[in-house]
């Protein structure tokens, strides 16, 4: 990357208040630092990759130092590579309550009951605030989760068959290539949710709202979807044999790589949702 192109970018991240540089987020005390070394003269910025083997989506910025080299002051930023892009933010599990109790005590009273052991119960978390929550390989198989607030959350591989998510708020949560056979979604908001791979056999997703979300290679057989809205999702090569699509909205849906209904024409959609 040029000189240039380096200073334009930090330049806009100082004006935006300390946002995305470099593809990584820098302080307003860091920009200011390398912005004053840059207008030394002769000054020499080199980037650096500190860790190549960690995940490419996050980072943090370090300043090296700032020793001087051949009558230049070398300014090494290092670009320390961390995993788990959806990691940044999220809430741990041990820091949240519900009705008193930590979410870590009723996750493990649950897998207790789940496995038929000894004082075990099943995890009511009606209504719970779980947003932006770290939950990913989560087994709350038959959990109930009425109303539960789980915007923005990781749910990566999670196992929820049998759950009641009944009026659940999914919008913009990451589920990709998590177990949801039999669950309950009745009104359920999926907007913009990260939902590729799912497992959806034998879901109720009456009503509930899959606005834009990314729905690639998920299996929606014998799903009831009376009165959802899949309008302007990505259903690439979904899987909808054998599901009755009466009621459902699936305008600005591109379903040439979908898996229809037998007999089940992409005009019908219009046809049936006049």
């Amino acid at each position: 990357m040029s000189l240039k192109r380096i200073l334009r970018r930090v330049l806009l991240a100082f004006v935006l208040g300390g946002h995305d540089v470099f593809g990584v987020g820098m302080s307003r005390e860091q920009i200011e630092e390398l912005l004053f070394a840059m207008h030394k003269p002769k000054i020499e910025v080199t980037i650096s990759d500190g860790e190549k083997e960690s995940d490419p989506n996050k980072a943090t910025m370090s300043r090296a130092g700032g020793a001087r080299h051949g009558g230049a002051e070398r300014v090494k930023w290092s670009i320390g590579r961390r995993s788990g892009k959806h990691t940044m933010g999220l809430r741990k599990a041990k820091s949240i309550q519900h009705n008193g109790k930590k979410l870590t005590e009723i996750i493990e009273a649950h897998e207790r009951f789940f496995r038929g052991k000894e004082g075990g119960a099943r995890a009511d978390l009606a209504g719970a605030d779980l947003s932006r929550a770290d939950l990913q390989g989560i087994n709350l198989s038959g959990a109930i989760l009425r109303g539960a607030n789980l915007e923005g959350s990781d749910l990566r591989k999670a196992k929820l068959p049998g759950a009641d998510l009944s009026g659940a708020n999914l919008r913009k949560a990451d589920l990709r290539n998590t177990d949801m056979t039999e669950s309950i979604l009745p009104g359920a908001d999926l907007t913009e949710a990260q939902a590729s791979g799912v497992e959806f056999f034998r879901c109720d997703l009456s009503n509930a709202i899959f606005h834009r979300a990314h729905l690639r290679n998920v299996n929606l057989r014998l799903a009831n979807v009376n009165g959802t809205k899949f309008s302007g999702a990505d259903m690439g090569v979904a899987i909808l044999r054998e599901t009755d699509l009466t009621g459902a909205d699936l305008s600005g849906v591109d379903l040439s790589t979908t898996l229809m209904p037998r007999g089940y024409a992409p005009a019908q959609a219009k046809q049936k949702n006049a």
